[in-house]
């Protein structure tokens, strides 16, 4: 019985430290926190369900790259030296600088379409190294179906516009997915180069100018940080916009479809969970996009002096006032 309570003792202090642990999170990203605050804020929260708290065995620390991606090498060494439990890297361009820095944290990621492609992940089912994350959908059929509800909601549609940051490492892809499903629609894209403020309200007025007849939104943190600017705009010049995410018909914009954003966040804080509990990320697969949200705002459809068609009605996840 001695030899129990030893052990047992023994023991205790090891138990007593594990509960004590601080999990140390490094967020890394490209673009201002405040364009990714929902996002985060289900990471945090899904978190929190799990049993992890702010202070008490939880820290997150953010990272911004402020859009200039030469400084995630120094962000991710940051990490490394700060010891993290774990970094949640945004985007192929952060995610690929801290698999280059590091090969004994594990390592997150989320915003990417295409891993494999990319060089990040050896095999969906089987990442590889200490790396995994969740899929962001940009492929053929997502693409396709955007510029469907435009035809179903303006079924005289022939040219449409794209603003997209030009700098960014999606966008060639975006590009050819806009431009194929737009050919085989009789739909015709214009693109438009948008990475400042300014360049948004000059992407507007020319939109107009060619008296194009929507506009697609991509996701980039400059467009994201001004949401309810670009629908404030495509109010002003009469430019209906389809969107990747929902927050943006949430501040304003008329149509929306994609990858729930939100639930994948709370998906990586599950993930996050499997490591921390002694999980290898390199072993647990990567998540495809399985949940895809239909948003509409009837307000600005009224703005716009249009109904939603009942079928786009009856069909959408979300229909925002």
């Amino acid at each position: 019985m001695w030899r129990v309570l030893l052990v047992v003792a023994l023991l205790a202090p090891l138990a007593a430290a594990a509960q004590d642990k601080i999990y140390r999170i490094f967020v890394i990203e490209r673009g201002l926190s405040s364009a990714n605050v929902l996002n985060f804020t289900a990471f945090r929260q899904g978190l929190h369900e799990l049993g992890y708290l702010d202070g008490k065995n939880l820290a997150i620390f953010y990272r911004s790259a402020d859009g200039q991606d030469r400084r995630f090498p120094a962000l991710c060494a940051e990490a490394v030296q700060q010891k993290a439990d774990l970094i949640l890297a945004h985007g192929r361009p952060a995610a690929a600088a801290c698999k280059k820095a590091t090969s004994s944290i594990p390592i997150l990621f989320a915003g990417v379409a295409d891993p494999v492609a990319d060089g990040l992940v050896a095999d969906l089912g089987h990442p590889g190294d200490d790396i995994t994350g969740v899929m962001y959908a940009s492929g053929p059929q997502v693409m396709a179906v955007r510029l469907e509800l435009l035809q179903e909601m303006f079924p005289r549609i022939r040219v449409i516009g794209a603003m997209a940051n030009f700098g960014g490492p999606e966008v060639a892809r975006q590009r050819e997915l806009l431009e194929s499903a737009g050919k085989s629609l009789g739909i015709a894209v214009r693109f438009f180069d948008v990475r400042s403020l300014s360049d948004l309200k000059t992407a507007f007025a020319q939109a107009a100018n060619q008296r194009l007849e929507a506009v697609y939104i991509a996701s980039d943190e400059v467009l994201e940080v001004n949401r309810k600017l670009v629908a404030e705009l495509a109010i002003q010049y009469r430019l209906p916009t389809i969107a990747a995410e929902t927050q943006f018909v949430e501040e304003g914009s008329l149509v929306s479809y994609g990858t729930d954003v939100v639930v994948q966040y709370k998906h990586l804080a599950a993930i996050a969970d499997r490591i921390f509990r002694g999980g290898k990320a390199g072993e647990i697969p990567v998540e495809r996009p399985t949940v895809f949200t239909l948003a509409v705002n009837p307000k600005t459809a009224r703005a716009f002096g249009i109904r939603i068609p009942a079928p786009v009605l009856s069909r959408a996840d979300r229909v925002i006032q």
